[in-house]
């Protein structure tokens, strides 16, 4: 699938209006992103010692491609965040941008 889809599907979750937290939203769309993708998107820490096998790299990358989708529009103020980065709610604010970008998603 296209990343619009991905955010299609991410914005009719956070058109309810609801909190929602980042491994709901990540198991809602994560199959929607093609694994080559995730795998790409995918950075490990130098100082991380592990040594993750191509799946955890996919799962780890289609958290941080999400992840990212979620800061844009928190820096857009479309949505809003609480609580820590690991364990984040998020929640629309921009109800009537939503609806928008459903109707003509770009």
């Amino acid at each position: 699938m296209t990343q619009t889809q991905v955010k299609v599907d991410i914005a009719k979750v956070m058109l309810d209006g609801d909190w929602h937290s980042t491994p709901c939203l990540v198991a809602h769309v994560g199959y929607l992103i093609r694994p080559e993708i995730a795998y790409r998107s995918y950075t490990q820490k130098k100082s991380d010692k592990r040594k993750p096998n191509d799946d955890q790299k996919i799962a780890a990358g289609r958290n941080r491609l999400v992840r990212s989708l979620l800061r844009y529009w928190l820096q857009t103020h479309r949505i809003e965040r609480q609580g820590c980065q690991n364990a984040a709610e998020w929640r629309s604010i921009d109800k009537a941008w939503f609806e928008s970008f459903l109707n003509n998603p770009h």
